[in-house]
């Protein structure tokens, strides 16, 4: 069980610094877009309304 929990932790230990990683190319990569809103929401908000 204890070997168990430790692969387990580790596993997470790779996401959370996967999602560190992921995030933070996300914001740089959205910055200019931050004021207007960004794209993301603006595509959502598209699909939204025309579905």
């Amino acid at each position: 069980m204890v070997r168990r929990n430790k692969d387990l932790i580790e596993k997470l230990d790779g996401l959370s610094q996967e999602i560190i990683v992921a995030k933070s190319a996300w914001q740089s990569g959205h910055e200019d877009n931050n004021v207007s809103g960004g794209k993301i929401d603006k595509l959502t908000v598209k699909n939204s309304t025309s579905g």
